[in-house]
């Protein structure tokens, strides 16, 4: 037919209409690819928020179980006087001070009596004592901001210690536990109601009796300000529930919590995104990570439900709602826009043929393989286009997407490092509490000189963690780190083996084990003398069933006369229960006439730059 058509018209339109159905083709592919690509992007910026707040919450979550253990060792030394309870206000207030992440510190005895330091909803801090176990009134004193605690009661309530969850949830278990969330005793005369959530440890005398608890807690109202400091798109929401669907914190201040202090299920809260996460939750299966596509209100939304706080005990759920717009509107804009070029372009290659078709495909062809780039991870990619304002618009939106997502990965790396600083803060601390307990013990002193070291120790091993990146450090490093304290000459210390890197959850464990070693071996064996040598080597053995190990066997040359019998102390206890329960490795330990000889074996998933040709069994 077209034969037959003049050429002014055939010929134009033979030119025209495979511009035409390639300018279509190219459009489609390329808004599919566009919203592949960001939607994957979005969920990558959705899952870094959600690894952000796993190890923030894992940051508050860590520090009541430590806070605990702290106190229960000022405990049965004495430094915390339990039978006069009036005394420790002014070590738990410091306390409270120096840990800003906490909301309180508490202590129960088993008679009845009970004291603690609060940081309420409203911002104040209290002090509570009752110090007469004959009494059921619990007084109450205020503090000021310049940390004075007044000297008259502001107010008092009764009070039944073994009525308190906190109490009560660690001592029915007879070992430190977390309790679920409850109202705070005197935290309903604030100015909202102070709901918290704390970790408790039961502390017995000689002879098993239960002396009393000691707690350490902290509110849900500081989640909620954690997850409101969180930007989840342009108008998304983040929020904190219990495995079972149960509201912990939200981030737009939806309430979590009846007049009474009872927690909401998700199911019942007044903002229907949150209802529709709680449908998530059910009884027969709680899910632990889920990410989906929902339909709300005539829209639809990204939902994603990810574990968090189970490296501590706490089986919760972290779930963020986000609208698809959010993510996609400029993109749908932007392609309706590119259709139009498109079809416009089309018109006018009738007129200038091949030109106008190249003029319309080159820049498609340019947003196709960067937002290909993109989608593969190359965040750094950026679309310059000298071309039709559309495609500059386009382009720039791209780019924008782009830049927000290593703004994330920023944002990421700065909460990196603010751990890594608040832990080398804490070790510090950790290290000085020893050292001012060590010069006021009459007694204990080489307890507490061995603990100053150990921790010494940890902290020089966290150094070298964070100059690799967190990513491992070498073997020979970790070894000649932890033994360098103890060492009379450079000659003591003998070591040889495969280079090979230790992953940080291994480091911590074989970096107590050293310091232990070591520390052993200056008081009692080779390095107590300058002839002495310590002998560490290393290599990597495959048994039959196909596993792989790392073994490293310790070994004490020159020392002085060893004892005909070994008697196990403490520390070769703990070196027998470490390694097997945090690396799940095994241990032999033996006195021979030569001095200690210590081996172990460590599966060798945790290390890294293995120069074997056998892969390396997941765990």
């Amino acid at each position: 037919m077209l034969s037959r058509l003049p050429i002014n018209i055939s010929a134009p339109a033979i030119i025209a209409l495979p511009v035409l159905m390639l300018g279509i083709w190219l459009s489609l592919m390329w808004n599919s690819l566009a919203r592949e690509s960001i939607t994957e992007l979005a969920d990558q910026n959705v899952k870094q928020i959600h690894e952000l707040a796993d190890t923030k919450i894992d940051d508050l979550v860590s520090i009541p179980p430590r806070i605990c253990e702290l106190n229960a060792y000022f405990i049965r030394t004495g430094i915390l006087d339990v039978s006069d309870l009036t005394t420790w206000k002014q070590p738990l207030l410091e306390e409270l001070e120096a840990f800003d992440m906490l909301s309180a510190i508490t202590w129960g005895s088993d008679d009845g009596r009970s004291t603690w330091i609060a940081r309420y909803s409203d911002g104040s801090l209290r002090w509570d004592v009752k110090n007469d176990a004959s009494s059921t009134t619990m007084l109450e004193y205020t503090v000021d901001e310049s940390g004075n605690i007044s000297d008259v009661p502001s107010d008092e309530f009764e009070y039944n210690l073994f009525s308190r969850p906190w109490y009560t949830t660690p001592r029915d278990a007879g070992r430190g536990a977390w309790t679920k969330p409850y109202v705070w005793a005197g935290g309903t005369d604030t100015e909202n109601v102070t709901i918290g959530i704390s970790y408790g440890i039961p502390l017995y005398d000689p002879d098993g009796n239960l002396e009393g608890v000691i707690d350490a807690d902290f509110s849900l109202t500081d989640l909620s300000r954690f997850l409101q400091s969180i930007k989840v798109g342009k108008s998304g929401i983040a929020i904190l529930t219990t495995n079972d669907g149960f509201l912990l914190a939200t981030s737009n201040n939806t309430p979590i919590a009846d007049e009474l202090g009872n927690l909401l299920h998700a199911t019942n809260s007044p903002d229907f995104r949150i209802v529709a996460a709680g449908r998530q939750f059910n009884h027969e299966s709680t899910p632990s990570f889920l990410m989906k596509t929902v339909r709300l209100d005539h829209e639809n939304y990204r939902l994603m439900i990810s574990a968090v706080g189970d490296r501590f005990g706490l089986d919760w759920r972290l779930v963020t709602i986000v609208p698809e717009k959010d993510f996609l509107q400029k993109v749908d804009s932007e392609a309706n826009r590119s259709t139009a070029v498109s079809i416009g372009a089309v018109i006018i290659a009738i007129v200038i043929g091949l030109l106008a078709a190249r003029w319309l495909i080159t820049p498609l062809l340019t947003l196709v393989r960067a937002v290909r780039r993109i989608g593969k991870g190359d965040l750094e990619t950026r679309v310059e286009i000298g071309h039709a304002p559309e495609y500059v618009a386009l382009a720039d939106a791209i780019n924008e997407m782009s830049e927000s997502l290593n703004d994330s990965r920023a944002r990421e790396n700065l909460l990196n490092r603010e751990l890594d600083h608040r832990v080398k803060n804490m070790l510090a601390q950790i290290a000085a509490l020893c050292t001012q307990a060590q010069s006021r013990a009459s007694t204990d002193r080489p307890l507490l000189e061995d603990l100053a070291g150990q921790v010494t120790s940890l902290s020089g091993v966290h150094e070298l963690l964070g100059a690799t990146g967190q990513t491992g450090l070498p073997l020979e490093e970790l070894v000649k780190q932890c033994c360098e304290p103890y060492l009379q000459n450079d000659r003591q210390l003998r070591i040889s083996g495969t280079r090979l890197f230790v992953e940080p959850k291994a480091a911590m464990c074989l970096a107590l084990v050293c310091n232990e070693l070591a520390n052993n071996a200056r008081k009692y064996g080779s390095l107590s003398v300058d002839s002495g040598y310590i002998r560490a080597n290393w290599h990597i053995e495959h048994d039959p069933d196909g596993s792989n190990w790392m073994t490293l066997k310790w070994t004490e040359h020159d020392g002085p006369p060893t004892p005909e019998e070994f008697v196990p102390s403490f520390g070769t206890r703990m070196l027998q229960a470490m390694i097997p329960y945090d690396v799940s490795g095994t241990v032999e330990i033996d006195l021979k006439a030569t001095g200690l000889e210590f081996k172990t074996r460590i599966p060798i998933d945790y290390f890294s730059g293995i120069p074997v040709s056998t892969p390396k069994k997941k765990r």
